[in-house]
């Protein structure tokens, strides 16, 4: 299991394949639906099925987002609820194999990520986020196709090679020095000012843990503090006609009062924002829009009240045990990503490690 883990966490950012209109995104959610299938066949195998249902929350909460697809596909189904559309895939489907992973995340206490290789696949990403060019404003992309994502998969990895431990102590000083150089670089290419927020913010929290000596709740509360005083950037943004982000959100606000108690369905985000900007007579309905730019807004168009709440409740019980087991650099990592998810659409390897996360926080010595 530790290979396939291996696999989906560290190294399913560099899979593309070479075929025009499927290079980037495809791929990768393919590859991460079968390996989360094998990890599954596995972990039924292993038998730590019975100590995870024996907790009470989790299996719920997951369950909850389950019943959820379930009506969606029954009452809201179209042509991209199971499978979603062509450019992302995030339908139904996956969202199943992500509750699957955070499943087995939940009762894998072993280590999940190979130190050493998180420097070779940072380099690997900005070696070739510097080879492949830039899009029509010169950022970066990468082998994840957008210039967001590859600054997100940057902001995931980095914070766990803080764990690399060495006999000299020169040696990790230069080792996590270079880590934090070329985590910069990428989000230098990529010009990602979300990923300069959500970086500085990481930087921040471990200064509280570490410089100043706040608690790790005290850490976490200020942290949301400050992600929720950053959403108010985007007003004060000036991105012209196309791509403007608030009023994107304004959109998606709109489209979740068509059905406010359970979504227009996973899945169906694409038709539920052209709809309602054709509503509102905005610039959105002259663009291909798959997402609100934001991760709770996602769900309050899909999902509505009742998907919004089972998400910030599976948040809160991640974040408070998290919190109690003093788990500094998944601490780091989710917030990190947290940012990131408030303000683009996000590649199927951010949701790989944000499910992951969600599952960490729920590992007890319970299971």
């Amino acid at each position: 299991m530790k290979i396939l883990i291996y696999l989906l966490l560290l190294y399913l950012p560099l899979l593309v394949m070479p075929i025009v209109g499927f290079t980037y995104e495809t791929p990768k959610v393919v590859a991460s639906e079968l390996l989360i299938e094998l990890l599954f066949i596995l972990w039924l195998l292993k038998g730590t099925t019975r100590p995870f249902l024996q907790t009470i929350t989790k299996p719920r909460l997951l369950l909850g987002i389950f019943l959820l697809t379930v009506v969606h596909l029954i009452f809201f189904r179209t042509e991209t609820t199971f499978f979603g559309n062509t450019f992302r895939m995030q339908g139904v489907f996956l969202m199943w194999h992500l509750l699957v992973l955070t499943c087995i995340s939940a009762t894998w206490k072993d280590t999940y990520m190979h130190i050493p290789s998180v420097f070779f696949v940072l380099l690997c990403l900005l070696v070739t986020g510097i080879l492949l060019g830039g899009d029509e404003t010169g950022r970066a992309f990468g082998l994840l196709g957008q210039p967001n994502s590859l600054a997100a998969t940057a902001i995931f990895l980095w914070p766990f090679f803080l764990k690399f431990t060495s006999r000299k102590q020169w040696v990790k000083k230069m080792m996590v020095g270079s880590t934090f150089v070329v985590t910069l670089a990428i989000l230098f290419i990529t010009g990602s000012r979300s990923g300069l927020l959500a970086f500085l913010l990481q930087l921040y929290f471990l200064v509280s843990l570490v410089i100043t000596k706040k608690s790790f709740s005290k850490a976490v509360m200020t942290s949301f503090l400050i992600i929720g005083i950053s959403l108010f950037l985007p007003l004060f943004e000036n991105l012209g006609v196309l791509e403007n982000r608030a009023e994107i959100w304004q959109t998606a606000w709109i489209a979740g009062w068509k059905s406010p108690l359970v979504g227009n369905g996973f899945g169906n985000i694409e038709q539920a924002l052209q709809s309602a900007s054709l509503q509102v007579s905005n610039n959105v309905r002259f663009q291909l829009v798959d997402s609100a730019h934001n991760l709770f807004l996602d769900w309050w168009v899909q999902g509505g009240v009742i998907g919004v709440g089972l998400l910030v409740a599976l948040l809160f019980s991640a974040f408070s045990n998290l919190v109690t087991q003093k788990k500094t650099i998944e601490l780091t990592v989710l917030l990190g990503l947290l940012v990131a998810m408030q303000f683009n659409p996000v590649s199927v390897v951010i949701l790989v490690g944000f499910w992951w996360l969600l599952g960490q926080g729920f590992v007890s010595d319970r299971v």
